[in-house]
């Protein structure tokens, strides 16, 4: 089902205040790991370290990938502040991407590919999504109402879902055409993903319905249908779709699968990772599944 894939691992400690500013507290590193999927499991053939662009960064965090399968764009701290960055896969090269005075995290771009976008921290402590060209000049806003967004997901171009702060977290559907927001869940996680169907569809970690110390992942759609899909990994934080049908999730150190056509498997063991001393965090998966991106801390 896997192929191969390209997995960097950053090594992180944050702690979030009640805004999306993060305290930076540890030194991160950056790797480049080759794997292959070979019936369900992973293993490794190298992996190198990559050095950040600014010697002294100690934070490296919310990789995304373009879906050129070539690039790859995180946050990184560029002195006191945190910029976007983009590493060049195939030449090993990485490039200040968006720079200025503002905290910039989360970045990805709009499914036609127009846009760059990515949560800005203001200079009130406001936090908004603000939109890039393809050259990494500023653009608009997003939106003038919305101003705590602290994660987002686009659904397409005119629908994201977005983690809303103070904590508790809430999860919500933001209409851009209209700047309308709705509330789907009132105590979720901070990861939130599009289930890659036709039909726009969002899926968020809820912890309103938490059980056996297990927080739940739904599904919802445009119509809004709600749908309890499966109890995550007990600690787990972080997931990704593989595709329509396979969830990727991470904990303790270990990446986990699940089919939801054969849920009888529950989760199953896909990598257990022993490459770095940190616990993974964080990770993403490119469009064609050739690359992983991976935060640990």
């Amino acid at each position: 089902m896997f192929k191969n894939l390209i997995l960097i691992i950053v090594l992180n400690i944050l702690t979030q205040t009640s805004v999306f500013a993060q305290v930076l507290t540890t030194k991160m590193e950056l790797y480049s790991v080759k794997i292959k999927f070979v019936k369900s499991k992973l293993t490794i053939n190298e992996y190198k370290k990559i050095d950040n662009v600014e010697p002294t960064a100690t934070y490296v965090n919310q990789p995304w990938f373009d879906a050129d399968n070539k690039k790859l764009y995180y946050s990184a701290s560029s002195g006191k502040r945190i910029d976007i960055h983009v590493y060049d896969i195939n030449n090993s090269i990485i490039t200040p991407f968006i720079v200025s005075e503002f905290d910039k995290f989360s970045p990805m771009k709009r499914p036609d590919g127009k846009y760059l976008s990515c949560v800005v921290v203001e200079s009130d402590s406001a936090q908004r999504i603000w939109l890039y060209d393809n050259n990494g000049k500023f653009v608009k806003k997003l939106s003038e109402r919305h101003d705590s967004i602290g994660y987002y997901v686009w659904l397409t171009n005119g629908i994201m879902g977005t983690v809303n702060v103070p904590v508790p977290l809430s999860a919500h559907w933001l209409y851009i055409p209209t700047d309308s927001m709705f509330k789907k869940c009132s105590y979720s996680g901070r990861n939130l993903q599009r289930r890659p169907v036709k039909t726009p569809t969002l899926t968020f970690i809820d912890r309103t319905h938490k059980s056996d110390d297990s927080d739940v992942i739904f599904i919802t759609d445009i119509k809004g249908h709600l749908e309890k899909i499966i109890r995550v990994v007990p600690g787990a934080e972080d997931y990704v779709w593989y595709d329509a049908n396979t969830l990727i999730m991470t904990a303790n150190n270990k990446l986990w699968g699940y089919n939801l056509k054969n849920p009888k498997l529950g989760w199953y063991l896909i990598w257990d990772i022993v490459i770095t001393n940190g616990t993974v965090y964080r990770f993403a998966i490119s469009p064609d599944k050739k690359h992983i991106a991976l935060v640990s801390h």
